[in-house]
Protein backbone atom coordinates (compact mmCIF):
# COMPACT_ATOMS: atom_id res chain seq x y z
CA UNK A 1 0.00 0.00 0.00
CA UNK A 2 1.19 3.54 -0.73
CA UNK A 3 2.12 6.04 1.98
CA UNK A 4 -0.96 8.07 1.06
CA UNK A 5 -3.10 4.95 1.34
CA UNK A 6 -1.73 4.08 4.78
CA UNK A 7 -2.17 7.66 5.95
CA UNK A 8 -5.73 7.78 4.62
CA UNK A 9 -6.62 4.49 6.27
CA UNK A 10 -5.24 5.81 9.57
CA UNK A 11 -7.25 9.04 9.31
CA UNK A 12 -10.45 7.12 8.55
CA UNK A 13 -9.87 4.69 11.43
CA UNK A 14 -9.03 7.42 13.94
CA UNK A 15 -11.93 9.60 12.78
CA UNK A 16 -14.35 6.70 13.23
CA UNK A 17 -12.87 5.95 16.68
CA UNK A 18 -13.48 9.60 17.61
CA UNK A 19 -17.07 9.17 16.37
CA UNK A 20 -16.72 12.05 13.92
CA UNK A 21 -18.13 12.27 10.42
CA UNK A 22 -16.01 13.62 7.60
CA UNK A 23 -18.08 16.80 7.78
CA UNK A 24 -17.37 17.17 11.50
CA UNK A 25 -13.64 16.58 11.05
CA UNK A 26 -13.53 19.09 8.19
CA UNK A 27 -15.38 21.66 10.34
CA UNK A 28 -12.92 21.14 13.21
CA UNK A 29 -9.99 21.56 10.81
CA UNK A 30 -11.53 24.60 9.12
CA UNK A 31 -12.03 26.22 12.53
CA UNK A 32 -8.22 26.22 12.80
CA UNK A 33 -8.01 28.12 9.51
CA UNK A 34 -6.84 25.21 7.36
CA UNK A 35 -9.62 25.64 4.80
CA UNK A 36 -10.17 21.88 4.61
CA UNK A 37 -13.49 20.66 3.25
CA UNK A 38 -15.35 17.37 3.61
CA UNK A 39 -14.34 16.59 0.03
CA UNK A 40 -10.66 17.01 0.92
CA UNK A 41 -11.06 14.74 3.98
CA UNK A 42 -12.71 12.15 1.72
CA UNK A 43 -9.84 12.37 -0.77
CA UNK A 44 -7.27 12.07 2.04
CA UNK A 45 -8.98 8.95 3.36
CA UNK A 46 -9.06 7.49 -0.15
CA UNK A 47 -5.31 8.03 -0.51
CA UNK A 48 -5.77 10.56 -3.32
CA UNK A 49 -4.15 13.55 -1.60
CA UNK A 50 -0.68 14.27 -0.32
CA UNK A 51 -1.18 16.58 2.68
CA UNK A 52 1.25 19.20 3.94
CA UNK A 53 2.95 18.64 7.29
CA UNK A 54 0.79 21.41 8.78
CA UNK A 55 -2.33 19.54 7.68
CA UNK A 56 -1.10 16.28 9.21
CA UNK A 57 -0.48 18.04 12.53
CA UNK A 58 -3.87 19.77 12.38
CA UNK A 59 -5.60 16.43 11.76
CA UNK A 60 -3.85 14.85 14.75
CA UNK A 61 -4.86 17.79 16.95
CA UNK A 62 -8.47 17.66 15.73
CA UNK A 63 -8.61 13.93 16.42
CA UNK A 64 -6.84 14.42 19.77
CA UNK A 65 -4.18 11.82 19.00
CA UNK A 66 -0.39 12.00 18.73
CA UNK A 67 0.91 12.74 15.22
CA UNK A 68 2.58 9.33 15.32
CA UNK A 69 -0.82 7.62 15.31
CA UNK A 70 -1.86 9.45 12.16
CA UNK A 71 1.32 8.47 10.30
CA UNK A 72 1.72 5.00 11.86
CA UNK A 73 3.00 2.52 9.30
CA UNK A 74 4.00 5.17 6.76
CA UNK A 75 7.67 4.47 7.40
CA UNK A 76 7.43 0.88 6.17
CA UNK A 77 9.95 0.41 3.36
CA UNK A 78 7.50 -1.34 1.04
CA UNK A 79 5.01 1.50 1.53
CA UNK A 80 7.36 3.87 -0.29
CA UNK A 81 8.29 1.53 -3.08
CA UNK A 82 11.60 0.18 -1.80
CA UNK A 83 12.21 -3.48 -1.11
CA UNK A 84 12.02 -4.26 2.57
CA UNK A 85 15.33 -5.22 4.15
CA UNK A 86 13.82 -5.60 7.60
CA UNK A 87 13.53 -9.05 9.05
CA UNK A 88 10.23 -10.02 10.58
Amino acid sequence: MSVRGIFGRNVARLRAAAELSQVQLAAALDADGTGISQSYVSQLEAGKRNPKLETIVAIALALQVPVGEVVAGCDEADAIGRPSSRSS
